[in-house]
């Protein structure tokens, strides 16, 4: 389960390669093998065709996955620094903005619920 777990992309790693992007110093080599790499994975003819069920997707998932290691490996440290510092920033953010609209969600449900057993003992009451 590990080695899948290491395969697999996560948030964080997706919010800092946006911001190593778009940093400044971040070199042309990075960008380009980015746009190769968004390139290969959305374009609908691949090695191995997205209708094989799960073939199709895993080499578009590996593809990814490398593409993502190659640009962690070609941008500079202090590139790297930086967009880990935003990524946590925009990641908690997004954490409690998250929290807030299941928040919100839930209780919108449960006025929908009570609205509904209103409802419900009106019709039986009447």
């Amino acid at each position: 389960m590990k080695t899948l777990a290491g395969l697999l992309v996560s948030r964080r790693q997706l919010l800092t390669a946006w911001f190593a992007l778009r940093d400044r110093e971040a070199s042309w080599t990075a960008r380009l093998l980015a746009v190769a790499t968004l390139a290969y994975v959305l374009d609908p003819i691949d090695l191995l065709p997205d209708v094989i069920p799960v073939i199709g997707w895993l080499d578009d998932l590996g593809a990814f996955r490398l593409g993502l290691f190659l640009l962690f490996r070609l941008s500079s440290a202090p590139v790297l620094e930086r967009a880990a510092a935003r990524a946590q920033t925009a990641d908690a953010q997004a954490t409690r903005w998250l929290r807030r609209l299941l928040l919100a969600l839930g209780l919108w449900l449960l006025m929908l619920l009570a609205l509904g057993g209103w409802l419900l003992w009106q019709l039986a009451h009447a």
